[in-house]
């Protein structure tokens, strides 16, 4: 049986890098039709070149803590139960990797569910626990996986349940890991469906990648695949695609100031998570960073000490929760651990320098802040001048936050699951923010969601000022260029209806 689309005649001849002797061998046993024979090769030599032992060191003291959360969640897996968006649901005998249990059929649940999280919690039981039964029952489920989840010829990176890209990135991580864990304990079958398909992954990740923070994530599941699974004939290639992609996404993503372009801090932060597994791949594998991905990577990190509200996180805004500034910096220092400013954050102040300046404006992200000190009981204000970001956007322009005292004072309404819902159109909407709304109007959703590229912005001209007066922040001079996006005053309604007034009178 052919459980994925591409055979495994196709795989032996045409996929494996066929100067490797060993796998060399292959193509003429698949062209005999002595399939057994060459998978039992083929797997012999994945079990011998994965090295486990080097990847996984140390793993079983890092669960050990969390023992009782891992085997918990491994037990659900195990009995056919999937916790997606929160929403728990078990599967029968057959698990159907394409439901959608959901009241209101969420499309982020089987999406989720395709991005294999129980896979890591089994995974990580195995480890811990050594019970056979684990592997056992993995194999079951990615055999019934790779039997329904036929990866697509030729559709768009968003489309399909199972082979969206963003989740043929993502599951990359945890499939990794999860193969390193049973290595010596799926049989050949297994393990010779399991790289077909990570060479599926590969040639859709490569040919059907998207852009914005998913093409950061496809990227590093790429990367995951060329570094960890070399022997597949295009590696090299997608390794290099990676790095080019990477480098120029760094430009074409990150303003000047730092902030990833869809000026939602949650994903700046998806896009440095990945940046960072880039960086611990190579690492791990025993080569140098590159200098564009260290200095990519101090750049994205630069963005946390100036956002970063008196209790180290930063503002929820856009389509973002709250992010803990002092452990990514914390985790920032593994890769420039002498940055004074990063240690400061990341001891709690107990350490490093805090930065010399208190107020900032960003001028490319047009995210303003005010602050009276670096202490924790500061008063801190931000207020949002950005232009319309790239995605995840709210109609929130001129909205403020506010702290003082070591107290949130002025929140807002954060974000939802991304539904159709009277919450959902809250979150977005003016009137969840703090900002002016005209005679009980919202903004009007703005063209940008449209998905037009917002253009690249620049800097103003005539920069507000930040003057520090008896303990409080203060703006002045906030003459801004008419020409700049970033401070610009939006139109707002009552424009519109001057507009609207002066036309019909004429």
């Amino acid at each position: 049986m052919e459980y994925t689309r591409l055979t495994d005649l196709r795989f032996f001849t045409a996929c494996l890098d066929q100067t490797v002797p060993e796998l060399g061998r292959l193509a003429p046993l698949a062209e005999e039709g002595r399939m057994d024979e060459a998978k039992r090769l083929f797997a012999a030599y994945v079990r011998r070149t994965l090295r486990p032992e080097h990847y996984l060191r140390g793993e079983k003291e890092r669960l050990a803590p969390h023992a009782a959360e891992i085997a918990e969640a491994s037990r659900r897996a195990m009995e056919h139960t999937f916790v997606s968006c929160r929403v728990p649901y078990t599967f029968g005998e057959v698990i159907d990797w394409t439901a959608n249990p959901t009241y209101n059929n969420y499309c982020e649940w089987p999406w989720q569910l395709n991005r294999h999280p129980e896979w890591l919690a089994m995974a990580e039981n195995y480890i811990l626990t050594g019970d056979e039964a684990i592997p056992a029952e993995w194999s079951k489920q990615f055999m019934s996986w790779a039997a329904q989840a036929q990866v697509p010829e030729n559709e768009s990176g968003y489309a399909t349940i199972c082979w969206r890209t963003i989740e043929a990135g993502l599951r990359m991580k945890r499939w990794t890991y999860a193969i390193h864990a049973f290595l010596c304990a799926v049989d050949d079958e297994v393990l010779t469906v399991f790289c077909k398909s990570v060479w599926e992954h590969g040639w859709r990740l490569r040919n059907f990648c998207t852009s914005h923070n998913w093409l950061i994530m496809e990227m590093a599941g790429l990367c995951q695949i060329a570094l960890f699974f070399p022997f597949l004939r295009e590696s090299a290639e997608w390794l290099a695609y990676v790095h080019r992609r990477l480098e120029g996404e760094i430009t074409a993503q990150v303003y000047p100031d730092g902030m990833q372009y869809e000026l939602t801090p949650g994903y700046h932060q998806v896009c440095v998570g990945n940046y960072e597994d880039v960086a611990d791949l190579i690492r791990l594998h025993g080569d140098e960073v590159p200098d564009y991905l260290l200095n990519g990577l101090e750049k994205m990190f630069s963005v946390y000490p100036k956002i970063a509200a008196p209790d180290f996180r930063t503002p929820a805004v856009n389509d973002s929760g709250w992010e803990n500034a002092a452990q990514i910096l914390k985790e920032a220092l593994l890769y420039l651990p002498d940055h004074g400013e990063f240690r400061y954050f990341a001891s709690d102040r107990a350490e490093g320098e805090p930065p010399s300046y208190r107020s900032i404006l960003l001028e490319y992200s047009g995210m303003v802040i005010f602050r009276s000190s670096w202490e924790c009981d500061a008063l801190w204000a931000y207020m949002d001048a950005s232009p319309f970001g790239k995605a995840h956007q709210h109609e929130d322009k001129l909205s403020v936050q506010l702290w003082a005292y070591g107290h949130e004072l002025m929140p807002e309404a954060g974000t939802f699951d991304y539904d159709t819902s009277e919450m959902r159109r809250y979150v977005l909407s003016t009137r969840g923010h703090n900002t002016a709304r005209v005679d009980g109007f919202d903004r009007p959703p703005s063209a940008s969601t449209s998905g037009t590229p917002v253009r690249r912005l620049r800097p103003p001209t005539t920069r507000g000022t930040a003057r520090e007066k008896s303990g409080c922040v203060t703006r002045e001079s906030c003459s801004f260029s008419k020409t700049s996006p970033v401070c610009r005053p939006c139109l707002y309604p009552w424009t519109v209806l001057r507009e609207r007034e002066n036309t019909t009178a004429s």
